[in-house]
């Protein structure tokens, strides 16, 4: 789910979907929807306000999240449809929406359509492909995010057998999938798509991560160490990790914390805490900083000598 950026005057809000699709002939899928939000007396979604905007079949992995881009576009995260090692073979393909970041322009129509396709998108002109896509390769890339200070447009992405990846995102950018994962060779007699394979921008070993869940890029004051730093975690170990990355280098990478949380998701609040979503204990946590480490104790001493409880050793003399 994600808001207009014109929210305040427009109410609008997109929603991800999964399910049956009656377009489709009732086969299972995703839909992008806009609904109006009703600000009275609670704010509620009407279900009557829904606008279908795109959709598509998918079987498993299905993503997918949305966020607006600093350009205002709407960024829509796909999977590769399946439930298990690209059973279609989507992952390099073009002529479908499968295992793919599609960028559209919400606020504009097509004929015939609800959207409409920038054109700047980088495979207009290639032959049989849907022009929606910005970049592919990806196996469940089921959380997102865009820092709309920097530009900067972050995908987390679940792997298949050895390795979870997070990838900066640009334009046209091919990842992989499944050809490689990640970095490494995984069907590598697979022909790979139209456009150089791109290695990812964080890369874990499931002796790390198993289950990678995309976060947030932070800026706020309560973390000034943290500000502009990417945080992603993992929902099978609980791990947390921030990066943060100029455009061009990773400046720095490390492990802020080691939880018990299936964590499911990452946000923002106002005061500037981050929050973390814990899928098993039903609940939302807090960030907080660890205390102070103790000052290093005293070693105890090894001889009577240096106890300081007598004042003549030989004299035994207390």
């Amino acid at each position: 789910m994600t808001f207009d950026p014109d929210y305040r005057s427009n109410h609008f809000v997109y929603l991800f979907q999964k399910g049956r699709v009656p377009s489709l002939r009732n086969e299972n899928g995703c839909r992008i929807s806009r609904y109006r939000v009703l600000p009275e007396p609670l704010p509620r979604i009407d279900p009557e306000s829904e606008f279908p905007i795109i959709e598509w079949r998918s079987h498993g992995h299905d993503g997918g999240d949305l966020a607006f881009g600093q350009d205002g576009m709407l960024y829509i995260s796909t999977g590769d449809g399946t439930a298990d090692s690209d059973l279609w073979v989507s992952g390099q393909t073009l002529d479908d929406l499968l295992g793919s970041v599609l960028r559209i322009d919400v606020r504009q129509a097509a004929p015939g359509k609800p959207y409409l396709i920038p054109d700047d998108n980088p495979f207009l002109d290639h032959p049989g492909a849907r022009a929606e896509i910005w970049a592919y390769g990806l196996r469940n890339p089921w959380r997102m995010t865009a820092d709309l200070q920097s530009g900067q447009i972050w995908v987390g992405n679940n792997g298949q057998d050895l390795w979870e990846t997070a990838h900066l995102l640009r334009r046209g950018e091919n990842y992989g999938w499944s050809v490689f994962e990640g970095s490494h060779p995984f069907y590598p007699n697979r022909q790979l798509g139209p456009t150089p394979h791109v290695l990812p921008t964080i890369e874990h070993p499931h002796s790390e991560f198993r289950s990678l869940t995309g976060g947030i890029v932070y800026r706020g004051q309560k973390w000034p160490e943290l500000d502009g730093a990417y945080l992603y975690g993992d929902h099978s170990t609980g791990r947390i990790w921030a990066a943060r990355h100029d455009g061009k280098t990773m400046l720095w990478h490390r492990e802020l914390a080691d939880t018990s949380l299936q964590v499911a998701g990452f946000a923002l609040a106002p005061g500037g805490d981050i929050l973390i979503v814990d899928y098993g204990g039903h609940a939302i946590h807090r960030l907080r900083k660890a205390p102070p480490q103790p000052a290093q104790a005293v070693p105890f001493p090894r001889k009577l000598s240096g106890t300081g409880l007598f004042k003549s050793l030989p004299d035994q003399a207390p």
